[in-house]
């Protein structure tokens, strides 16, 4: 499975748009789909469902976030996909790595990663090599090589 669309949730604008930046430095071909809430990803995962669109490739979910957070945010992925999407990469990020939090990550099957903020091209990468190391043909780059500025 290539990396072809990415979807960002985080209920800050400015995060959303530096890790959209660190992805598209990463791979400028990247659909990249940012949403402030995750009601609104949710939503967009709904409708995906329901007219034959795929899927997110890999998912980035902030944890805390106001209304619905990130585990709320994974408990309804869950539930509108009824395990038949397993092949999304979901990939929770903090601000702090709470050992509580990780617990709590833990009980989770569908997520993947638990990871600290930012984002960054090492840890796009990492994430690459874990998750989608057996592809040839990847749309991020190989193993250790970090994209041109």
């Amino acid at each position: 499975m290539n990396i072809e669309y990415i979807m960002l949730i985080d209920d800050s604008k400015a995060d959303n748009f530096l890790h959209s930046i660190v992805l598209s430095r990463t791979d400028s071909s990247l659909r990249i789909e940012a949403h402030i809430s995750a009601k609104a990803a949710l939503e967009s995962i709904y409708q995906s469902i329901q007219t034959g669109e795929n899927l997110p490739d890999l998912i980035f979910v902030d944890q805390n976030m106001p209304g619905l957070d990130g585990f709320d945010f994974i408990e309804g992925f869950d539930r509108i996909t009824a395990g038949e999407y397993t092949e999304t990469v979901i990939v929770m990020l903090s601000t702090c790595e709470d050992l509580l939090d990780k617990d709590q990550a833990e009980r989770f099957a569908s997520l993947s990663l638990y990871m600290s903020k930012p984002l960054t091209t090492s840890k796009v990468i990492e994430v690459r090599d874990q998750f989608f190391s057996n592809q040839t043909g990847s749309c991020l780059p190989a193993n250790n090589q970090h994209p041109q500025k």
